[in-house]
C-alpha cells in the first residue's frame, strides 16, 4: 500500500512540475505579447483617428494629404475612404487626371505649373483667379492660405486644437519656424519666430497639423496647459508642443498629419 502511495506522489509531482514549466513558458509568452504594446501616444490617443482596417499600397509613396485625399511623391492624386473600393479591392484609387501636383496647404492642392485645385465628393476643380477673388464662398476655396502661397511658396499649414477657428501658416528659414498671417484690411502680410529648433534638431517634413523634426512630432497648441486651464491670471501661451518622441513612434507611425495618419500596417 505504502509502495502504490509512493508511486502516486512521484507521478503528481511530475505533473505539478510539467504543469509549472507551462506556467512559466505562459509568463514569458505574455511578457512578450506586453512588451510589444504600443508606446506611441499617437496610436495610443483618442484625440487621433487612425484606422488601421484603412490598406493602401500607394500610401508608401504619400507626399501630403488633405481632406480624403493625398498626393505621392510623383504628383498624382489620389482619394481614400474608410470602405473599399472595387477597382481596387483596397482603400484608395487615383483620380482620373493628366494634372500632376505638388503640394497640399490645408485643402487647396497645388499642382507642378502652379494652379489651384479643390478636391471634394470626388470631384477635382481648378480654382480660377476670379474665386480666388471672391473668397471663400463654397468648398475648397481659400483665400488666405492661397494669398499666402503667392508671396511664398514654401509655407504649410498648422492644425490648431487648442484655438478654435484660428489659423496658422508658417515656413521655415534654416533652423526658424516663422508664422505668417494676411491682413485682409490692409493686404499685407505680416510674419513672427514661432519656434527656434535646437539641440542639433532637424525638421524632417511638415505637413497638415503636424511638424515632424528627427527627434519629434510636434502641434502648434498651448504650451502651459496645466496653468493656464488652472489659474484666471495666467494667459495661454502658445508654440510647439511635443506630441510624440520618434523613438517611441519610429515603429509604427508612416506618415502623420492632421487628416490622417497612416501606420506601418496600413502600407501592405
Amino acid at each position: 500500500m505504502n509502495k502504490k502511495i509512493r508511486v502516486l506522489f512521484a507521478i503528481l509531482s511530475i505533473l505539478i512540475i510539467a504543469g509549472c514549466g507551462n506556467t512559466k513558458e505562459l509568463s514569458k509568452d505574455k511578457t512578450k505579447t506586453d512588451d510589444s504594446k504600443s508606446t506611441c501616444s499617437i496610436n495610443n490617443n483618442g484625440d487621433y483617428w487612425i484606422n488601421e482596417s484603412m490598406i493602401c499600397p500607394q500610401f508608401k509613396d504619400i507626399n501630403s494629404s488633405g481632406d480624403r485625399f493625398f498626393i505621392t511623391n510623383s504628383g498624382e492624386l489620389y482619394e481614400y475612404s474608410d470602405k473599399k473600393y472595387s477597382s481596387t479591392d483596397n482603400n484608395c484609387r487615383k483620380v482620373e487626371t493628366d494634372v500632376l501636383f505638388d503640394k497640399v496647404v490645408m485643402n487647396t492642392i497645388i499642382s507642378k505649373d502652379g494652379n489651384f485645385y479643390s478636391f471634394h465628393d470626388g470631384n477635382l476643380k481648378k480654382i480660377t483667379n476670379d474665386e480666388i477673388e471672391k473668397g471663400r464662398g463654397w468648398y475648397g476655396i481659400d483665400q488666405m492660405e492661397i494669398k499666402l502661397y503667392k508671396t511664398n511658396n514654401n509655407i504649410f499649414y498648422l492644425f490648431t486644437k487648442d484655438l478654435s477657428g484660428t489659423e496658422t501658416y508658417v515656413y521655415v528659414d534654416n533652423n526658424n519656424i516663422y508664422s505668417v498671417y494676411y491682413d485682409y484690411e490692409t493686404n499685407k502680410i505680416s510674419e513672427n519666430l514661432l519656434y527656434t529648433l535646437k539641440n542639433e534638431e532637424i525638421i524632417n517634413n511638415i505637413t497638415n497639423g503636424y511638424i515632424t523634426t528627427n527627434k519629434g512630432y510636434y502641434r502648434y497648441g498651448v504650451i502651459n496647459q496645466k496653468e493656464c486651464s488652472e489659474y484666471a491670471d495666467i494667459k495661454c501661451e502658445y508654440g510647439l508642443v511635443l506630441v510624440d518622441t520618434i523613438d517611441n513612434c519610429s515603429n509604427e507611425i508612416f506618415y502623420i498629419s492632421n487628416e490622417l495618419i497612416v501606420t506601418k500596417k496600413m502600407v501592405k
